[in-house]
């Protein structure tokens, strides 16, 4: 759903702030998201953990259901 989708890049954005990373590029697919970011304060982890969180705690709310919403762990690579 489009909503889904916003909120999800609202997310990304709001976590930019406290994470202290830079988006150089993002493209939303229809189950999973590319994103190309400098980290500049926090690692990897700790930001995905933060995105990810926000926009789950969101989700399960918004439909009413619990337990997590991604099935696996990012992947990352050095570029």
């Amino acid at each position: 759903m489009i909503e889904d989708k916003e909120k999800l890049l609202e997310t990304i954005l709001e976590c930019k702030d406290k994470s202290e990373y830079r988006i150089y590029a993002y493209c939303l697919m229809g189950n999973h998201i590319h994103i190309l970011l400098i980290l500049e304060k926090e690692d990897l982890g700790m930001a995905m953990i933060l995105i990810g969180a926000s926009y789950e705690y969101w989700y399960n709310f918004k439909y009413d259901r619990v337990g997590h919403l991604f099935q696996d762990r990012y992947k990352s690579e050095v570029a």
